[in-house]
């Protein structure tokens, strides 16, 4: 089994993905999506898309996670998230990989 594990931001999301090899976990991959503040919110979800999306051609995951919405005090950060959140879910939903939200809790 692999899984990816995606941690939305807009401006820094990060990943891994892991594979299941018997009863040890691997690590097949993680980093940062990096986009820099200069750029429009349009281009950051533009390459988080990208991103998420070549990741998933070359590492090929079965299925894939993110962490469940959470209490956020601010509303443009909310806002932000939420976004980032919605490409990462669409993306993964595109190429047929099924995506599976975890309170912050269990995360």
């Amino acid at each position: 089994m692999r899984v990816l594990g995606v941690d939305t931001s807009l401006r820094s999301t990060g990943f891994a993905v892991i594979e299941e090899r018997g009863s040890t976990l691997v690590s097949i991959e993680y980093g940062i999506i990096r986009i820099p503040a200069s750029q429009p919110v349009s281009e950051c979800l533009k390459r988080l898309h990208e991103g998420l999306t070549e990741i998933i051609a070359r590492c090929k995951p079965e299925e894939a996670s993110i962490e469940g919405i959470f209490f956020c005090k601010n509303v443009r950060t909310a806002v932000s998230l939420g976004q980032a959140r919605g490409v990462a879910i669409a993306v993964c939903a595109l190429a047929g990989v099924p995506m599976f939200e975890y309170s912050p809790r269990k995360v």
